[in-house]
């Protein structure tokens, strides 16, 4: 827990150096589309190539909250950020369902392995 607590505070911490604006330029292409899910759609992007790197917004925002980060990770990695429902350019939920489900039908359907999981607050 302590090693786990020691990398968040450090991520935060280097935050504004390593995700400053001079690095957030995104030079390879990036690809959009929909997720579906039980009753919704949940718009991604994705850029770069590499091990896979997905983030997850905050209960406030959309995927934007990511604007600076996921053009530098996607120098490296292959990353991934999408709307969840009710966000940004998914669908509003119709009936109750699982944030989980969803994540997992991303996983399923962009053919995800494995990834380093990146979550804000309630995307945590």
């Amino acid at each position: 827990m302590k090693r786990l607590t020691l990398v968040l505070l450090s991520f935060v911490l280097l935050t504004p150096y390593l995700f400053s604006q001079k690095n957030s330029i995104i030079t390879s292409k990036i690809d959009t589309g929909y997720v579906n899910v039980e009753g919704a759609k949940l718009f991604y992007e994705i850029a770069g190539e590499g091990d896979w790197i997905v983030l997850l917004h905050d209960g406030i925002v959309h995927r934007e909250v990511w604007d600076n980060q996921f053009p530098v990770f996607s120098k490296k990695y292959r990353v991934v950020r999408f709307d969840r429902r009710g966000y940004g350019k998914s669908t509003f939920p119709s009936s109750k369902f699982s944030h989980i489900e969803d994540l997992y039908q991303v996983f399923v359907q962009l053919n995800i392995d494995e990834a380093i999981v990146f979550g804000i607050s309630g995307g945590g």
